[in-house]
């Protein structure tokens, strides 16, 4: 009797020993998994930190409620230089907030923005986009706005990018203001005068 127990104590025991062991594996198994999981996401963590970093438009990612959730390297760069608050306009800042805090002329074009923000985030629209000034003590420049919401599941966010397009603006103001001295030259001349273009076709 001794030795059939001792041999049923023997067996149960390696029966132990074997399920231990393989729930051993199992958690060695899950660990190495979860570390290449977790270095899977890093390393896409560092792929899309360097694509924002390498974009020249100043890049903001905003959750549902304009939370801030991250800035690339241009944004941060003109926040620095043009002397905004830091806490206010990178992560954890709010772009709502910030749009109700403008004040003076830029309010009516803070306040446009953030009604358009609020239309892509909350699906009436999939993107839009506004033009606005934001000039500087030394220069004059002009920003194009684009916000375009995330698609496909999971949380509502949006991706808003801010374009230098002072160059554009500036040629475009140009042709204006030539168009309009041209139109005073002709409007005030006391000779007939004619514009032809090059196959000779009256232009004005």
């Amino acid at each position: 009797v001794t030795a059939n127990f001792d041999a049923r104590m023997v067996r149960q025991a390696t029966r132990n020993l074997q399920d231990m062991e393989r729930a051993n594996r199992a958690l060695q198994d899950d660990v190495i998994q979860r570390t290449q999981v977790g270095l899977e996401l890093r390393r896409l963590e560092r792929f899309v930190r360097s694509t924002m970093d390498s974009l020249l438009e100043h890049i903001c990612v905003v959750d549902s409620s304009g939370c801030i959730l991250a800035v690339n390297r241009a944004w941060r760069q003109f926040a620095t230089d043009n002397g905004a608050g830091a806490d206010a306009v990178s992560e954890g800042g709010n772009y709502f907030r910030v749009c109700q805090q403008t004040t003076g002329s830029d309010a009516p074009v803070a306040t446009d923005f953030a009604r358009k923000l609020a239309d892509v985030l909350e699906g009436r629209s999939d993107d839009a986009s506004i033009e606005y000034s934001c000039h500087g003590p030394t220069e004059r420049r002009w920003f194009v706005a684009r916000i375009t919401r995330f698609q496909g599941e999971g949380p509502d966010c949006a991706v808003v990018a801010h374009e230098n397009v002072t160059i554009s603006k500036l040629s475009s103001l140009a042709i204006a203001a030539e168009a309009e001295r041209r139109r005073i030259v002709f409007d005030q001349a006391v000779d007939g005068i004619v514009l032809l273009d090059q196959q000779h076709n009256v232009i004005e």
